[in-house]
């Protein structure tokens, strides 16, 4: 919804975008979804999910470049910032497994498919809690 995807495009800095995201999983396989409208932008799948320690999996900080909003209508400041978040996890459960990530449509709108991955060496689904606290860095970009 427009008011889920505020917080964290104007606080964070997190690119959003109304889409659609699903999830299926099974024993073991674990596939999700990324669309916005009729475009599929991502693909995931993991196979041979095996459980691992939660102490095993590590998710890095988010930089972000932010752009400080207006406070007059119709115009834009040119103030960009960078911004770091460290986000708290709390993981409930995590598999790792051979994955598999495909980016199906190419657009410049929603340009996913620049960041292409080349060897993905394995995935994991983790099953978290997460809060975004404050930013840990902000600097004028």
């Amino acid at each position: 919804s427009v008011a889920a995807m505020a917080a964290p495009r104007e606080v964070w800095g997190f690119p959003c975008k109304l889409g659609e995201a699903s999830l299926t999983t099974g024993p073991g396989t674990f596939s999700a979804r990324v669309s916005r409208g009729d475009s599929v932008l991502a693909q995931m799948l993991l196979e041979d999910g095996s459980e691992i320690a939660a102490d095993s999996v590590r998710f890095d900080p988010v930089l972000n470049l932010r752009a400080v909003p207006s406070l007059e209508e119709g115009k834009r400041h040119d103030l960009l910032q960078m911004v770091q978040i460290d986000p708290d996890y709390q993981i409930k459960e995590s598999q790792r497994g051979r994955g598999q990530l495909r980016y199906p449509a190419q657009s410049a709108e929603d340009p996913w498919h620049v960041l292409p991955m080349r060897n993905m060496i394995s995935a994991v689904y983790c099953l978290v809690d997460t809060e975004l606290p404050l930013a840990r860095f902000v600097m004028q970009y």
